[in-house]
Order: C-alpha cells, then sequence, then structure tokens
C-alpha cells in the first residue's frame, strides 16, 4: 500500500459566513475526577475508557476569524476602561502568571513526563475574581448550576477580552500540555496563529505533515512538537526519533509523522505545537490494523469504481444505473470469503471480483454515490436467509435492484429480472422486508426495463403485436413477459380476439421465470391484400411546449397512439393527433449530451413509407442547484438561494415545489435535503443537490473555568445569560463575565447547525 502524504494545518477561522466543519473527538475521562491513588496505579483503563465510547461521534471543525471590525470594537471597549479596572486586569494576569510557574519536570528526547509528577490543582488556586466552588473545572461540568437571584443579569452582559494572553516557558511546556484539561486547551493560544483544522485521522502507514499557520495562513519555522498520551499513562513526549510506540506515531523528521498502530484498539492522541510561548493542540486518531485495512480497501475500491465508470457521466441516470448493473453482474462471481468478514465489503466485489449479497450490494451503492443516482441499503428475509440489496431513484419514483440475483451463473447472461422492480416483484418469493416508501413513491415507468417485452396493461400487448406482425418477419410467435400472476393469460387473449375480430387459441404456454411469468402465443397471419400503403414524412420540431419533439406528416388521416410509434434512444413523454400530423414528445434521452434517436412506426392494416428514421437532439439538461443551508438554531435552518423553479424534500420524502426564495427547515436536525430544477421546454430535469447540514462538537470537554477565566473559547462561539434568548458573540479565546449562568453553544452560519448547549457557572 503506497504512502499517503497530507499537508494539514489547524485553524480558528473566524468568518460566521464559512461552513464550520466540525470534529467531535474523543476525550479522556477528567482527571480531576480520579484520586491520586488512581492516577499513580493507572487502574483499568480509567483514561482510556471515555475515549473508547467516542470514537463515532463527528470530527473536524474549521473557526473562525475576527473583523477589523471587532478588534476596533474590542480595543476601544479597552481604552475606555476605568483606570482602576485596568489595574485589576494587570494584578490578575501577573497573579495568573504566578500561580501557572509552579515548578515543573523538563523534557528530555524521547523520555515521557507523566501523571504521577506533581500537578497543581485547579481546585487549589483562589481565583482574584468573585467566584465560587465551581471553578473546577469537573465541578462545573457536572452540578447543577442556578444563577444567584439576588444579583440578576442583564440580557446582554458584556465580556471582557482578554488581551494578554501568557507565555508558556520551554521549563513549563510539559505540566502546560498535561494542565490542559484544567486550564482549557487553547489557553496558551495565540489568535494569529492556527492549524487549518483541530482533528486528524491516520490509517498505517499514513504521513501527515504538521504546519501551524499565521494569519495569511503561511506556515512559521521554528515549532516544536510534542505528543500527550493518556493510555497507558499519561504522558508528554517530545517529537523526536525512536517515538514511544505506545503513541501510535512514528517520527519522520522534524514536522511529519505517521500512523503506526498495531494495536486491536484505535488510538486517540494529542499533537502539540509551541510556538514563541504559545501552545496549540491537534487531535489525532489513529485507526488499528483492521480499521486502516478496511479504510486502505475502501479508497482502492473507490478509485476502481471512478476508472470504470468515468465514460458513464454523460449517460442518463438509468443507463448509469445500468451500466453498474451489468458490470457487476459480468464480473462478479457468487462466493463466500475464506474468512470471517472477508466477503462484506465493497472490496470484494470491486477489487476482489468474488463476493455474497453483501459485497455486491455495497458495490453497487459505490457506483451509485459516485454516478449520484439517490439510493439506499435495503435488507430483509428471503426464506431462513438474511438478504441485502439496493433501491434507486429515478426521476419517476423508487425501484427495487438486486445486483446478486442479477449476476450471470453457470454460462447464463446477465439476468434482469431484478433490475427496476417493485414490491409486488419481490415479495412474491416469499422476501420480506420493510419498505420505506409508500406505493406512491414507487416508479413505473421503468419497471422491468431490460426484459424482453415486459407487459402491464393492454395498451403494451397491442403494441409489441402491431410492431411484430409489421416487420415482416414471418415470426407469428409472440413472447411476452408479465408479473408472476395468471391475470394476463385471459387479458392477452381478449385483446388478439379484438385486435383480428376472431375467436383466438393462440395460447401456447406459460412458463414462471423466478419472479415474472414468460408467455407465448401463436398470433394469426395478416392477408397482404389487406394492407394500406401510406407515404410519411418525419422531422425535428419545437413549439412551447418543448424542444424534444418529432413531427410525422401524413398523406391522409391515419391515427397514430402510443401502440404505434417505437423509438430508440428516448422515451415518449406524449403523443398528440392532428388531422395531417401527430407530435412525438421526447424525454429521458439515454445520452445527456448529443442523442441520435431512431423512430419506426407500425400499425397492423399499414405499410408506413418514410425515408428518414435517425434524428440528433443536443440535449440540454437544467443545472444542478446551488441551495446554501444556514442554520439558525441547535435543530433547525433554513435552505437559501433557491426558487420556485426548484423541488426539495427532506431525507427519502416526497418532492414538493419550493414556495419562494427561501425553505424553511424547522426541527430537521441533520437530515439531509434535497433539491432539483425542473425540466422545462428547453431543458431537462436537473441532477439531484443533496445538501447535509452539520452538526458542530459539544463544549462540555472543551470549556473550562480557570483562575476566574472563561477559556476553551474562540470566535466560532456565542454566550447568552441562562433562560434569555439573546446570543452574544464570543471574541478571544479567553474572556472575562461577571458572575452567573451561562449558555454557550458553537453558532449556526452556512453549513452548519449550532452545537448542543453547554451550560456554566461563572
Amino acid at each position: 500500500m503506497k504512502k499517503k502524504n497530507k499537508i494539514i494545518g489547524l485553524g480558528f477561522i473566524l468568518s460566521a459566513n464559512i461552513a464550520i466543519c466540525s470534529t467531535q473527538l474523543v476525550s479522556c475521562k477528567n482527571l480531576s475526577q480520579l484520586s491520586e491513588q488512581d492516577v499513580a496505579s493507572n487502574s483499568n483503563n480509567a483514561i482510556s475508557k471515555t475515549s473508547e465510547t467516542n470514537n463515532d461521534k463527528k470530527r473536524g471543525q474549521s473557526l473562525s476569524k475576527p473583523t477589523s471590525n471587532q478588534s476596533t470594537e474590542h480595543e476601544t471597549a479597552n481604552k475606555t476602561t476605568k483606570p482602576s479596572q485596568s489595574k485589576t486586569m494587570s494584578d490578575q494576569t501577573e497573579k495568573q502568571t504566578q500561580q501557572l510557574t509552579h515548578p515543573l519536570t523538563k523534557l528530555t528526547p524521547a523520555s515521557p513526563v507523566t501523571s504521577e509528577i506533581k500537578i497543581k490543582d485547579p481546585t487549589t488556586i483562589k481565583p482574584d475574581l468573585q467566584a465560587n466552588e465551581a471553578n473546577d473545572a469537573s465541578k462545573s461540568e457536572k452540578q447543577e448550576l442556578n444563577t444567584d437571584s439576588s444579583k440578576p443579569l442583564k440580557n446582554d452582559p458584556k465580556q471582557e477580552l482578554v488581551l494578554q494572553i501568557p507565555k508558556v516557558e520551554n521549563s513549563e511546556i510539559n505540566n502546560a500540555i498535561l494542565n490542559a484539561r484544567y486550564t482549557g486547551f487553547n489557553y496558551y493560544s495565540q489568535p494569529d496563529y492556527h492549524f487549518g483544522k483541530n482533528a486528524e485521522e491516520l490509517i498505517k502507514d499514513q504521513e501527515l505533515k504538521l504546519e501551524l499557520l499565521d494569519k495569511q495562513n503561511k506556515p512559521v519555522e521554528g515549532v516544536k512538537w510534542y505528543v500527550r498520551i493518556y493510555y497507558p499513562n499519561d504522558v508528554v513526549y517530545e517529537l523526536k526519533n525512536n517515538l514511544n510506540k505506545d503513541t501510535g506515531l512514528v517520527y519522520v523528521n522534524d514536522n511529519t509523522i505517521k500512523g503506526f498502530n498495531d494495536t486491536d484498539k484505535e488510538k486517540n492522541v494529542e499533537v502539540w505545537g509551541e510556538y514563541q510561548g504559545g501552545l496549540y493542540q491537534l487531535k489525532v486518531k489513529i485507526w488499528n490494523h483492521k480499521q486502516s485495512q478496511n479504510i486502505a480497501e475502501y479508497n482502492q475500491s473507490l478509485k476502481r469504481v471512478k476508472e470504470l465508470s468515468q465514460g458513464w457521466h454523460h449517460l442518463s441516470p438509468l443507463q448509469r444505473a445500468l451500466k453498474a448493473y451489468e458490470w457487476l453482474g459480468n464480473n462478479v462471481r457468487y462466493q463466500e470469503g475464506q474468512y470471517l468478514g472477508d466477503d462484506q465489503t465493497a472490496y470484494s466485489a470491486i477489487i476482489g471480483l468474488a463476493s455474497v449479497c453483501t459485497g455486491y450490494a455495497k458495490g453497487f451503492k459505490m457506483f451509485m454515490d459516485e454516478l449520484k443516482i439517490p439510493n439506499i441499503l435495503l435488507t430483509g428475509d428471503v426464506g431462513s436467509e438474511k438478504h441485502i440489496w439496493n433501491m434507486i431513484e429515478l426521476d419517476d419514483g423508487w425501484y427495487h435492484v438486486d445486483a446478486t440475483w442479477g449476476a450471470k451463473k453457470l454460462g447464463r447472461d446477465v439476468n434482469y429480472n431484478y433490475f427496476l422492480v417493485n414490491d409486488y416483484d419481490l415479495k412474491i418469493q416469499n422476501r420480506k422486508y420493510n419498505n420505506r416508501f409508500p406505493f406512491n413513491q414507487m416508479g413505473q415507468k421503468y419497471r422491468a426495463y431490460k426484459l424482453n417485452n415486459f407487459i402491464t396493461s393492454e395498451e403494451d400487448i397491442k403494441k409489441i403485436i402491431n410492431k411484430q406482425l409489421m416487420l415482416k418477419t414471418n415470426n407469428n410467435i409472440l413472447q411476452l413477459h408479465t408479473p408472476y400472476t395468471n391475470q394476463f393469460e385471459p387479458t392477452v387473449k381478449n385483446v388478439i380476439e379484438k385486435m383480428f375480430q376472431q375467436r383466438s387459441n393462440s395460447y401456447a404456454k406459460r412458463n414462471p421465470e423466478m419472479n415474472m411469468v414468460k408467455y407465448e402465443y401463436f398470433l394469426p397471419k395478416l392477408e397482404n391484400s389487406n394492407i394500406k400503403s401510406v407515404n410519411l414524412t418525419i422531422e425535428k420540431h419545437t413549439n412551447s411546449k418543448s424542444s424534444y419533439i418529432l413531427k410525422i406528416n401524413k398523406n391522409e388521416k391515419v391515427d397514430l397512439n402510443n401502440e404505434n410509434i417505437f423509438v430508440e434512444g428516448a422515451f415518449i413523454k406524449s403523443i398528440e393527433n392532428y388531422d395531417n400530423h401527430t407530435l412525438v414528445y421526447l424525454y429521458n434521452f439515454d445520452d445527456l449530451k448529443n442523442q441520435n434517436i431512431k423512430i419506426n412506426v407500425y400499425k397492423i392494416g399499414y405499410d408506413f413509407k418514410y425515408e428518414q428514421k435517425t434524428f440528433t437532439f443536443d440535449v440540454l439538461q437544467q443545472p444542478k442547484p446551488e441551495g446554501l443551508f444556514v442554520g439558525t438554531d441547535n435543530k433547525s435552518g433554513k435552505i437559501i438561494n433557491v426558487d420556485e423553479t426548484i423541488e426539495y424534500r427532506i431525507d427519502v420524502g416526497v418532492w414538493q415545489s419550493v414556495q419562494g426564495t427561501s425553505i424553511n427547515l424547522n426541527e430537521t436536525g441533520t437530515k439531509t435535503v434535497s433539491l432539483r430544477k425542473k425540466a422545462n421546454a428547453t431543458h431537462l430535469l436537473s441532477e439531484v443537490q443533496v445538501i447535509e447540514p452539520f452538526k458542530p462538537r459539544d463544549l462540555d470537554r472543551e470549556i473550562k473555568i480557570y483562575n476566574g477565566y472563561v477559556t476553551g473559547v474562540d470566535n466560532s462561539m456565542q454566550y447568552r445569560v441562562k433562560g434569555t434568548d439573546k446570543w452574544i458573540d464570543i471574541i478571544g479565546n479567553k474572556i472575562l463575565l461577571p458572575s452567573g449562568t451561562y449558555d454557550f453553544w458553537i453558532k449556526p452560519g452556512n453549513g452548519n447547525l449550532a452545537s448542543e448547549i453547554y451550560t456554566l457557572q461563572v
């Protein structure tokens, strides 16, 4: 497996107009909740337990950069502070610095400093500001907090910006990192420097280049790097050669690390950068060997899918789905894996070319995701066996696709009985499952699209008979596929008798084929003397309804309808008959670029003569919508940049038209929102845009009270007095607030909801 290089930088992006991408990262159990004996004995994963149970939370965050207006505002506020207040803040900073300069243990290369070193407990610090017992960070997270009712707070208490950020001396770095659970992770961070992310993930042998960026997002030189682990001991290592294997990392050079986790559990560590007395944190998850293998195999499979499907994107969604179905059916054989789980991935089908139903279904889903076709996985029981397959959405609704049962076997070709079918076609074989879609959301137009002469109505039967008898092939055996039912036997006989005005003895045989039935009938032969010759001219035509029309001009009046007109390369949307011409409206072209369309006309009793049968259309498709999600709180938001030409749906619900210029989303949370632009006279239906509202990480392990300061905050966050509605933007990464109870969250914005509210007593 080739090494993968990633260049990262940790960043506080301070613009509320940029989508915030957050990562809920694993954080070890707060050591303030452990006794000294617990820490010293490292008993039974007391630290790592919490990190193992939080590994499924989302990752990554971009924070915002303060605007010049904000800077000016707070500089002005600082200048207008009364002299006595300025002196108080200066004294507070001096005392706080003194309190953080207690004796520390020096760090030597590859030699750990553990939590057994005497660490000053923040509960012993007496803050200079008014505060109570809740200054202990762990207590503030647990206890139920109530504002002192004797001193009611204003709805908008002013925050005091802390302009002087303390610097850490070289001899203090290790303990400053170990104490970050009390002080807050960004207590020593200067706002001018940042990383592009606050979190990263590594698989085995994947390299990560560490870069600290300035305000212009340019790397700075002279950063010292450290790695903190929590298990088996709470330890800080300097980034040097021979880095301890407990970190799950390998030293590559002075600013590059590589994932190397040979355990059976993922590791969660912190990488710290020290620059000019400031400390900056990056949380890193290192996947274990099996997880690394799964991720690498997924990426390899996706790369192969991109290669295979690169020439399919200009096709219609139906044709793209057909290509994927046929590739799996022709290339993947059904075979159980040698080891447990080997046959349960897309990799087993796409790369290994041998899998069971899970591999077929996940492989097909990977194709659909790459080809931008809405799809879901569906599970159920077939007899006593568990089974999994797919559903995809085309322009008229949802269809089942079972690539496993469509694979060719014993020299037979790909089986199309399970490509674009409905509930009836599956449940007839005692397949049990819970379908997420009611009947009105299921598609009908493309049902059993690839089955030869599939019928569901009398019109379908008449159309096939018209074509077969007028092709002049001397073949009077009619073959039909129908759903698995007997109801079509009398229907076919009745249609034949009406068309030929004679009693029919046409039934030949009925042959059940899995979920369908194949019928064969003998048709009466036509007498040539009863056939009338009619001249036609066919041409392209446009009107106010459509740019995709074929006009059939007739030299005499002949009624033509869907039973008589056959088109290849597109579907017939509708037909309009006039005295001297017929208009055939086309849509859903196989090729979304230049499409050649072939047309034929058949009707019993007529021999139509026309020269041109093939026409080329320059097909235009509506552009994909560019809607934007804007969060309004932690559950709701709206979609902007839309209009009434667009349809939307929430999750996989029913499509509905946009009313106005925005879509209000009330308590929909992180449910996906899909948009598509409606077809019109000149453009076909657009591709689907899928919007996934993002929910930032929780703040319960980040925001702290330390020495009277609220730390662990940044410009991406807001606060309010508990019980009020007015949210106030936070400026900087350390603030002073009047005593009281406050709510904090990562503010909602472009692309993201707000985080869950975290309540803190100040």
